[in-house]
């Protein structure tokens, strides 16, 4: 055994003290088998060629940390154990770590980084921002969600007081942390979506508020600061009037008006809603509702301006489309005490909205768009809210072109959210959670979209894993849904024979 652990020390550079002081017995053990030379037999089976991949694969990583580890010894050795140039070698076995699931001794290694960059160069530097960032990752593979918390709250905490960082860096950061708010939102206790939701609102506001002091206010790189505070007004908006068990904590935050009771009943009535609220239930909600869709209005209203001012009417066309999607979701998604027992909500058209929609074809036209490009692209339904503007008319991503010889219109995959932001596409832009977690529902659909732009005729044609509850799921969510229906000449048309993939958090 002796022997042998002095060859693995020649094979990797570092003493036999080190190995037999510092590393895992188990990996020690792993090394051990690799310089036996261990030989499988011919025809071999593919299991056993698994297992070798695999036992290969282990001992490269072994003998990987153990190289950075001998690195470390050296640098403690020689310039003590707060020197920086420790670092790198800490951050390089993290990375093999995390990339082989031992997560644990990864934040070990990570937060030893951390405190390393604090004693170094100071409690507010940024570069910390890339390890609180592992640090996240790591958390979020492990649904941790108050350390994820934790992680967001630190790295909002640097990019508002860090100073080094240019301002462009810093907006580019806070917006990142808004994406993981919504992507936690997507999979954490749902008793905590009132707080992301939140959170992402202060977000989008200390976003907007820095980069007013900024850009000039005719530069366009404000506009997309301007509209993620109008998303976060419109999430809030819906959550209040499509949830019972959240919505008493925006009401309370965003009115002040606290709920009668902590209780989170299942509100199916007007007296269920009168328990809760107490017996001004309906103002209230509706005044909160309300409340958000105005200042989610307003902010689009500042986008419709810019544009108006600068005469740009394609930009104009495309901000009146969103004024006008607006006023659809608030008519559609209002709270009607009478209908809180059945699936009909809303209204039976489309209402204010089509003067909207009519103005934003207008202005296209003006701008030089052709009518068949119009037709075209107000020829689908397009679920709604957007998640960007896209002031470019040509390369909007709701054009959609619809084959009169398919049986379908096709409209993909949509992955979305939980139900208190219907409509919402998921943030998770790369897949990264969805490779993290199993339980997504997928489900195919067939439906209509009626002239008011809600669906109906639903017919579920499978799900995955495949159960009533999940059927229904598909069903139920895809009634809450709002669409911007198609349009013929600026007015509301039904549309038949819609497929869709939904992707659900379970």
């Amino acid at each position: 055994m002796q022997q042998l652990l002095q060859q693995l020390g020649q094979l990797i550079d570092c003493p036999y003290r080190f190995l037999t002081t510092f590393y895992p017995g188990r990996i020690v053990g792993a090394c051990l088998l690799s310089l036996a030379s261990i030989e499988l037999a011919a025809g071999q089976s593919s299991q056993e060629l698994e297992l070798q991949q695999a036992l290969q694969l282990s001992t490269d990583t072994a003998l990987q940390l153990a190289r950075h580890e001998a690195a470390l010894a050296q640098i403690r050795d020689d310039f003590g154990p707060y020197d920086p140039r420790m670092i790198e070698p800490l951050n390089d076995m993290a990375d093999l770590l995390i990339a082989n699931e031992d997560y644990e001794r990864a934040l070990q290694l990570l937060d030893q980084q951390q405190q390393l960059l604090k004693i170094n160069y100071g409690l507010y530097n940024h570069q910390q921002i890339a390890i609180i960032e592992k640090q996240l990752t790591t958390h979020f593979k492990q649904q941790k969600w108050a350390a994820v918390d934790s992680d967001l709250s630190y790295l909002n905490w640097l990019y508002t007081r860090d100073s080094v960082l240019d301002v462009p860096a810093r907006l580019e950061g806070l917006y990142k942390l808004r994406d993981w708010r919504l992507l936690t939102l997507n999979h954490d206790n749902r008793r905590r979506e009132a707080e992301h939701l939140l959170s992402i609102r202060k977000l989008s506001q200390s976003a907007l508020d820095m980069a007013e002091q900024f850009y000039d206010e005719q530069d366009p790189a404000l506009l997309k600061y301007i509209y993620g505070a109008a998303q976060a007004e419109l999430n809030i908006a819906l959550a209040i009037i499509l949830t019972s068990d959240i919505s008493p904590d925006l009401i309370t935050i965003t009115e002040g008006i606290r709920a009668n009771t902590l209780s989170t009943y299942q509100i199916r009535s007007i007296s269920d809603v009168e328990r809760v609220y107490g017996p001004r239930a309906t103002s209230v909600i509706n005044r909160s509702f309300k409340a958000n869709m105005n200042r989610h209005a307003n902010y689009l209203e500042r986008i419709r301006e810019f544009y108006q001012q600068n005469g740009n009417q394609e930009a104009e066309a495309m901000a009146v489309l969103l004024l006008g999607d607006a006023r659809l979701m608030e008519n559609q998604y209002e709270y009607q005490p009478m209908r809180l027992t059945s699936n009909n909500r809303g209204m039976s058209n489309i209402g204010f909205a089509s003067n909207l929609y009519r103005e934003a074809i207008a202005l296209l036209e003006e701008s030089g768009v052709s009518n068949e490009a119009i037709e075209q692209y107000f020829s689908c339904p397009v679920l709604l809210p957007a998640s960007e503007f896209e002031p470019d008319f040509t390369a909007s991503s709701a054009r959609c072109q619809r084959n009169n010889n398919e049986e379908f219109l096709d409209l993909g995959m949509m992955h979305l959210m939980v139900d208190s932001v219907p409509g919402r596409v998921d943030a998770d832009t790369t897949g990264f959670a969805r490779e993290s977690f199993s339980d997504l529902v997928i489900s195919t659909v067939t439906f209509s979209v009626m002239a008011n732009g809600q669906a109906n005729r639903i017919e579920v044609i499978n799900a995955s894993p495949d159960s009533a509850r999940n059927r229904s799921l598909a069903k139920s969510t895809l009634e809450r849904l709002q669409f911007r229906p198609a349009l013929e000449n600026g007015r509301a048309v039904r549309s038949e024979n819609i497929r869709l993939q939904l992707a659900l958090p379970d």
